[in-house]
């Protein structure tokens, strides 16, 4: 989930005002309210609990509550019965190591427990902005930042883009790759998700794999990958080794072939039960996404 300074926070109803900040637990990270400004200028600040929160996407965050409710929320103060908190907003000052100053654009926490997991930066002269991990702040304070590295460093992370942009641009890469066989992006699904890139589903070779890999490396904004993905020539050998002591006695061994996960049994079939059975063995293995028994 992406919290970038300025982004539009609606209520259940009408519109609330925009996105000025965000309160942490010190000892865990955890994002546990919002500040929320409404009006121009001077206009008043807002606290939101991350509990009172319905949904979010490219265009804003969605309360539960409706207007009058949100108007009834303490304004910015420190929370009483809270534990130490820090408070994030785009007037903190983000120091490197070598005390160069950058400009803080947001945060990227988990959708899971709400704990930040990234500082969205950009040098102060420039609007590119990347992505740091967390692990790499030495110190945190309300007001002040600082990190473990120098800022000539801070440029190699990887650039920040929200995800419906960053899988864009890689499914067109897919679709003009010359590396990536077009008729097996059918066996494969694609998914970002806070920077990670997921694909899940079959593939013909480790070939494609490497392919994929390739390809995800060039698009700006992804920031790690996942490869959830089966390969038809593993799944044809670990099927066989788990068929041959079905089919020992009944006919002699089966003919295994797959493509992107449909598996094709051929050969002579024992009984029924057995047919069964070798049905059954057969999609136990991981990635198989049908079974199909002929005679021949």
């Amino acid at each position: 989930m992406d919290l970038m300074w300025g982004q539009h926070v609606a209520a259940h109803d009408v519109w609330l005002g925009k996105l000025q900040g965000a309160m942490l637990v010190k000892e865990t990270g955890v994002v546990t309210h919002l500040f929320v400004k409404r009006g121009l200028g001077r206009g008043r600040l807002y606290i939101i609990p991350m509990d009172g929160l319905k949904r979010w996407d490219e265009e804003a965050i969605y309360t539960k509550m409706t207007l009058e409710e949100a108007l009834q929320q303490a304004v910015l103060k420190r929370l009483e019965g809270e534990q130490f908190i820090v408070a994030l907003t785009p007037k903190t000052s983000v120091l490197t190591a070598d005390g160069k100053r950058l400009k803080m654009r947001g945060i990227r926490i988990s959708s899971t427990d709400h704990s930040m997991e990234w500082l969205v930066l950009s040098k102060r002269v420039t609007r590119k902005r990347l992505l740091l991990p967390v692990d790499r702040v030495s110190e945190f304070s309300t007001g002040k930042v600082v990190l473990d590295l120098e800022r000539s460093r801070v440029s190699g992370m990887p650039a920040y883009r929200r995800d419906v942009h960053v899988e864009a641009d890689l499914r067109e890469r897919l679709t003009k790759s010359s590396r990536v066989p077009q008729s097996e992006l059918r066996g494969v699904t694609l998914k970002v998700e806070e920077g990670t890139v997921a694909f899940r589903g079959n593939v013909k070779s480790r070939h494609t794999v490497e392919a994929l890999r390739y390809e995800t490396r060039r698009v700006r904004g992804a920031s790690s990958l996942l490869l959830d993905l089966s390969c038809d020539a593993e799944m044809e050998l670990e099927i066989a080794a788990s068929l041959a002591e079905h089919t020992r006695g009944n006919g002699g061994p089966l003919q295994v072939s797959s493509m992107l996960g449909e598996v094709k049994l051929m050969g002579h079939l024992p009984g029924e039960d057995v047919c069964a059975e070798l049905d059954k063995a057969a999609s136990s293995v991981a990635g198989v996404r049908s079974v199909e028994l002929a005679s021949g």
